[in-house]
C-alpha cells in the first residue's frame, strides 16, 4: 500500500476496490449466466438471425456486459490501494469537514474513480481535492474551481470510518 497523500491517478480506498471486485464477479458469473440465457432463448426462436430482435439485443447485452467486465479488470489491474492517512492530514481514506461561504460540507476524499460529490465522496484529483491533500485542521485555502476563486478552511481531518455525506448547516 502507498500512503494516502500521494494524488494520481489510479488511488482508490480498500472499499473501493473491494466493491469494484464485488462488482466483478457478479458481473462474471450471474451476469454473464442471465446473458446466456437470454441468448439460448433468443437462439430457441429459430428463424433468421438478422430478423429475430430479441437474439440481436442479447447480442447486443452481451457486448456491454463484455467491455464493462474488461474494463472493471483494466481499473483493478492499475489500482493502488492506499492507506489511510493517520497523521492527521487530508489524504486519501480521510473524512475532512469545511468552511465554504455556504456553509460547512463534509466530504470522504477518495480516488478519482470512486468520485460522488452528492453522496459526500470528493476525488482528491478535483480542484477542491488537491487543495486540501496534506493540509491539517485550521488551515485555510484559495481554490480556483471552474466556477469561481473559493475561500475553504479545514475545520477538521479525521479517518474516513463509516463513510461521510454531504452536510450543509446554516
Amino acid at each position: 500500500m502507498i500512503t494516502a497523500q500521494a494524488v494520481g491517478s489510479g488511488l482508490m480506498t480498500q472499499e473501493g476496490y473491494d466493491r469494484l471486485r464485488q462488482e466483478l464477479e457478479s458481473l462474471m458469473t450471474t451476469g454473464r449466466q442471465k446473458v446466456a440465457e437470454r441468448l439460448r432463448d433468443a437462439r430457441a426462436d429459430g428463424g433468421d438471425p438478422a430478423e429475430n430482435g430479441e437474439l440481436m439485443n442479447a447480442l447486443d447485452e452481451r457486448a456491454l456486459l463484455d467491455r464493462r467486465i474488461s474494463a472493471l479488470e483494466r481499473r483493478l489491474a492499475s489500482a493502488r490501494v492506499v492507506a489511510a492517512v493517520t497523521d492527521g492530514t487530508a489524504g486519501v481514506g480521510t473524512r475532512v469537514r469545511l468552511r465554504t461561504s455556504g456553509g460547512i460540507v463534509e466530504y470522504e476524499l477518495v480516488g478519482a474513480g470512486e468520485a460522488d460529490p452528492a453522496g459526500g465522496r470528493l476525488s482528491i484529483e478535483s480542484p477542491v481535492g488537491q487543495a486540501i491533500a496534506g493540509r491539517r485542521a485550521g488551515e485555510t485555502v484559495e481554490v480556483e474551481t471552474p466556477r469561481r476563486m473559493r475561500h475553504l478552511e479545514l475545520l477538521s481531518v479525521e479517518p474516513a470510518g463509516s463513510g461521510a455525506r454531504v452536510r450543509q448547516a446554516a
